[in-house]
């Protein structure tokens, strides 16, 4: 035989065995989580889709409300002259602000309403080949491993044949009785 296993630790194979165990759940795990995570993303983005919508209606009315006061405002007179708006186009700018805020907003939530189902297209073939390596290919090399701790357990459990040098007798012979004397001669 040319070539001889040199095995130094099953220990060793054995503990990789149970690494690689411990790597099957805990990637099975993590993409069971991911899958959970993704459909929560998209129910979010459409959560937040009609919380800006409802909040864009809101806004435009404090702008609507801001516009009155500051025209009331206008209108009136004291003295003879027109009142200080100051506050009042401050509210308006602040109200115009929060307006561009939610509709900025919105379009963004729009637009991942969009690319998400895309992104998500992307990952599920991905996905889906570690998903299979993980609870297929992975169950495969586990059996194989564990088919080889075990030859390799058997192989080291035997112990060579004791081969028996030419100038020594055999052993029925050295615990043969010794003969009578009588049939010596």
């Amino acid at each position: 035989m040319a070539e001889q296993a040199r095995v130094l630790s099953v220990e060793e194979l054995e503990r990789l065995r149970s690494a690689l165990v411990q790597f099957k759940h805990e990637a099975g795990a993590a993409l069971s989580s991911v899958a959970l995570v993704a459909e929560r993303a998209q129910v979010w983005l459409e959560q937040q889709e009609r919380f800006w919508k409802q909040e864009i209606r809101k806004r435009e009315e404090a702008v609507s409300e801001a516009r009155l006061e500051l025209q009331r405002r206008r209108m009136m007179e004291i003295l003879g002259r027109p009142p200080d708006t100051t506050e009042q186009e401050k509210a308006l700018r602040r109200a115009q602000a929060r307006l561009q805020e939610a509709e900025q907003k919105l379009r963004a939530v729009k637009a991942w309403l969009v690319q998400w189902p895309r992104a998500l297209n992307e990952y599920r073939p991905i996905g889906q080949r570690l998903a299979d390596f993980v609870e297929i290919e992975m169950l495969q090399l586990l059996a194989w491993l564990q088919g080889r701790i075990e030859a390799l357990q058997g192989y080291l459990a035997t112990r060579p044949p004791e081969v028996a040098s030419a100038g020594s007798a055999t052993e029925s012979e050295a615990t043969a009785p010794p003969l009578p004397e009588a049939s010596r001669s």
